[in-house]
Parts: structure tokens; C-alpha cells; sequence
């Protein structure tokens, strides 16, 4: 009850650290630096073109119709379902160059190397999971249709899920909510999330700098919402909680 004897997290910084050192925030340019170094791109380490997948273990022998065992996944508790292993190549482990070039100019949204790094690994995380032999991945990097790209619209969802995680949990239940507006601008525009609305203006922000942000439905950011909300302890337990309800 006493103030002066009051605990903070603080105060309990102060105890264990003797020295502390200030960093600066990071500005476009360091951010920018730092993705470029942490992100591998996907071609081969002589500066050409990436090397072809390796032939896969479990493929049928020539003249046979039998593939390779599928596994079994289970899909929100029904029944299993077969699902291919995720092909580990090259191509699955390093980025595009429109990939990280787009990574760097939304991380100008991050300010500490820290934030940068939890960024930059939860999207190869997640993006390592992504099948090239089915098609999956090229479908993530395609951006040739009406909408922003898959790869665009889960980067622009990570970073709102690691800088405004409580306000990025109703983000991606409005997301979910096969009742809201189809089109991405509109709802973007219709976002009022927090009190300063910074995360609305974040994805205001980064949808300029989207391809197709101006025309895109909400589809690829709806795609992904929950398979993102896992990244984040806040996020992850709104969204499963009201997906379960």
C-alpha cells in the first residue's frame, strides 16, 4: 500500500543491470541495412541461379503409379486429412529479392534491432513451412493477379502483430469475420484501432507501399490471419479463444 515501498518492473531492471546503455532508435535507412543482413536470398551463394530442389526420398520408383505415403494432419479436430511433407530446398530457406526489398521498406515501421530480428525470423518461419513441389510457394510469391501478394500481406501482419499485439488481436478477427467489408482499402479505412489509431495508420502506410494495395480485397490478409495470430502470445490466445466460441 505504501508508495514508497512499491515495486516496478523498473526497479527491478535497475537491481540486476549496474551499467545501462542507451541505443538510439533506428531510422529507414539501419532498418533497411539490417533486413539486407539478416535475410539470405534465395539464389546460390556464387550469385547464380538457385540449385534444383533434391529429388524426394518417398517418390514412387519410374513406371509406378504409388506415390509416397502421405502424413496425416488434422484440420480444426476433423478428420485427418493427407498433407505432403514441406520440401526443404534452397528456394524454400532464402527470399526473393522483391521479398526482402518489400521487407525492408515495411520494417522502417520497426524501431530496434530486436524488433527487427523477432520480424525477420518469424517470417522465414513461417514461410519455410510452404510447399514447392505442390505449388505453394509460388503461389505465396505470385503477384500478378488483382490482389496484394500473399508474401506482402503476411509481412504487413507480422509487424502489426509485433508492435501493436493488443490491437492487432482485433485486427485479425475482423479479419476472420466472413461478414466484413471485401475490399482492403475500405477496410483499412473503416480501422479504428487504439486510442492514437496507429496501428490504422501503419496499414494505411504499408498498403501504399503494397503491390495492388489500392484494388486488393481483404482475401490475402484473411487468408493468413490466423496462421499469423500463432507468432504472438497476445494475439494467438483472443483469436483461438474466439475461433473455439
Amino acid at each position: 500500500e505504501d508508495e514508497d515501498w512499491r515495486s516496478t518492473p523498473l526497479h527491478y531492471v535497475e537491481k540486476i543491470i549496474q551499467v545501462p546503455f542507451a541505443l538510439r532508435p533506428m531510422n529507414r535507412d539501419s532498418a533497411r541495412s539490417l533486413v539486407h543482413g539478416l535475410v539470405p536470398l534465395e539464389r546460390a551463394a556464387d550469385g547464380g541461379p538457385a540449385p534444383p530442389p533434391p529429388p524426394d526420398p518417398e517418390a514412387a520408383e519410374p513406371g509406378t503409379t504409388e506415390g509416397p505415403a502421405p502424413r496425416e494432419r488434422r484440420d480444426a479436430g476433423g478428420p485427418p486429412v493427407a498433407a505432403p511433407a514441406p520440401s526443404l530446398t534452397p528456394r524454400t530457406l532464402g527470399l526473393t529479392p522483391p521479398e526482402r526489398d518489400f521487407a525492408a521498406d515495411v520494417a522502417a515501421a520497426l524501431h530496434t534491432p530486436r524488433a527487427i530480428k523477432k520480424f525477420t525470423n518469424l517470417y522465414r518461419l513461417l514461410r519455410a513451412r510452404l510447399d514447392e513441389r505442390s505449388g505453394e510457394l509460388d503461389a505465396f510469391l505470385d503477384d500478378s493477379g488483382p490482389d496484394v501478394p500473399e508474401y506482402q500481406a503476411v509481412l504487413i501482419l507480422i509487424i502489426a502483430v509485433i508492435s501493436f499485439p493488443d490491437d492487432a488481436s482485433q485486427l485479425l478477427i475482423d479479419l476472420l469475420d466472413p461478414e466484413g467489408a471485401d475490399s482492403w482499402p475500405e477496410h483499412v479505412r473503416a480501422a479504428r484501432y487504439g486510442d492514437g489509431r496507429e496501428l490504422a495508420e501503419f496499414l494505411s502506410w504499408s498498403t501504399g507501399l503494397a503491390a495492388h494495395g489500392a484494388t486488393s480485397s481483404r482475401q490475402p490478409f484473411r487468408r493468413w490471419a490466423h496462421e499469423v495470430s500463432r507468432y504472438s502470445f497476445e494475439t494467438g490466445q483472443q483469436v483461438f479463444a474466439r475461433a473455439a466460441s
